[in-house]
């Protein structure tokens, strides 16, 4: 099947704030094309240009080995570079699952895992300038090569035109571990050759997120399995020069019994402190949501294993949260099958101060029939939030977005607006603020 994706621009109309349209298509059902050659682009990632536009990554089968490829849209919908994208890496063998981070001048870094070695999958990453043009060695640099394999890569800019990436890593016995590396503006890696373990002790690590931590360091966060009994929450702040900062072993976020996963992170504004969200089945019986402050100094600022953010019955899962300076806290959406028969889409926002601001488990953004799921999240810039999601109410895939002011009201359309209900599917969806 042939997919094509699009991107959304959101305006608000601020006081006498006029719009201007340029490329973008007003009707949902066309919407503005990236990239439409041959074969299949999947899996798209976005990250602010820093002028009301973005630069996407995607995995890209024209070849059809897959290669990644990378496009710049102004926010007037134009298209910046070559058409179909620049290919941030097209060696002849597989790169898949990109990641990106604005680099803070129109352009973005991104990294990939690669299979070039030939015998396991590698880091890689590139940096792409404000033209489109490649300023790393061609087809990347080597974030880290090990004789294993090394998935999953998760990036964020260092603040000064390089990068912070961490990743999964698997070792001789087929455990796996988190290790991160920082790659500076002209594309060498700081710390030890092929990065460090985010934490020293023995266990199985997975799902890697991190953050800035706003003084030229990271934090992270990941699943961690040192119970040997079901996985937990744990971070690290790693300062620029590759010492962590919360000690070998990183700080418990949550250790509550039972299963917790999908860990996501957001900034404490001014604080330099993170929010963290995670899906957890403390009850034994279902998966809900909750969340934690944790402080520069690595200490939990609310109740100890987190505050509930949803505990409705059955399953919440696929968490994405947003916080920001004109929000008091963060903001956390969710797809949720409390109604027992389809997924719909949630949200809740829990303040600064650990308490839940809106409905007890969560308003409702879009209870359909039929399943809501995907949902990705940004703040509107006036303490609220914009979320988009995929939608099967037609039978097929389509994209839909709403936004909630910072008090929990529903700003658009009843169950969202169509921003892609072209014929055929529309997925993987994902989106950013145009500032």
């Amino acid at each position: 099947m042939k997919i094509k994706f699009t991107v959304l621009n959101l305006f608000l109309i601020l006081g006498t704030t006029t719009l201007s349209f340029g490329q973008w298509s007003n009707f949902s059902t066309i919407n503005t094309s990236v990239c439409n050659a041959t074969g299949k682009q999947v899996d798209p990632r976005m990250a602010s240009d820093d002028k009301g536009g973005a630069v996407i990554v995607w995995e890209d089968y024209r070849t059809p080995i897959a290669d990644i490829y990378v496009q710049r849209i102004d926010k007037y919908g134009f298209v910046k570079w070559t058409t179909n994208g620049v290919g941030a890496c097209t060696n002849a063998v597989d790169q898949i699952s990109p990641s990106i981070t604005a680099d803070g001048k129109s352009g973005a870094i991104v990294a990939w895992s690669d299979f070039r070695s030939g015998t396991s999958l590698d880091i890689y990453a590139q940096k792409i300038d404000s033209n489109g043009t490649a300023q790393w060695t061609t087809n990347g640099i080597i974030v880290t090569s090990k004789s294993i394999k090394e998935q999953g890569a998760k990036i964020t800019s260092d603040g000064n035109g390089g990068v912070f990436v961490v990743w999964e890593q698997m070792d001789a016995m087929g455990v796996w571990d988190v290790w991160a590396q920082h790659i500076n503006a002209s594309g060498v890696a700081t710390w030890a050759t092929g990065g460090i373990p985010v934490c020293g002790t023995v266990a199985n690590r997975i799902n890697p997120r991190l953050q800035e931590d706003g003084k030229g360091g990271i934090f992270v966060v990941w699943q961690d399995y040192r119970s040997g009994a079901n996985y937990d929450i744990y971070a690290q702040r790693i300062n620029v020069s590759g010492t962590l900062l919360w000690g070998s072993a990183g700080i418990a976020v949550c250790a509550a019994t039972n299963t917790q996963s999908e860990p996501k992170i957001a900034p404490k504004e001014n604080t330099g402190g993170v929010y963290v969200c995670w899906v957890d089945k403390r009850n034994g019986v279902d998966y809900d949501l909750y969340a934690q402050l944790i402080d520069s100094s690595g200490n939990a600022k609310w109740a100890t294993n987190g505050v509930v953010v949803t505990a409705a019955t059955n399953n919440q899962s696929a968490p994405d949260i947003v916080s920001s300076r004109t929000i008091n806290g963060v903001i956390v959406t969710w797809k949720d099958i409390r109604s027992g028969t389809n997924y719909d889409i949630y949200a809740q926002r829990i303040d600064s101060t650990g308490a839940a601001q809106w409905t007890t488990d969560g308003i409702v953004i879009s209870n359909l029939a039929n399943d809501q799921l995907n949902p990705n999240i940004d703040e509107d810039m006036l303490g609220g939030a914009i979320i988009a999601w995929q939608d099967s109410l037609t039978g097929e895939w389509d994209v839909k977005s709403q936004r909630v002011d910072a008090a929990g009201n529903i700003q658009w359309t009843a169950n969202g607006v169509n921003v892609g209900n072209a014929p055929n599917n529309q997925v993987s969806v994902k989106n950013i603020s145009d500032g």
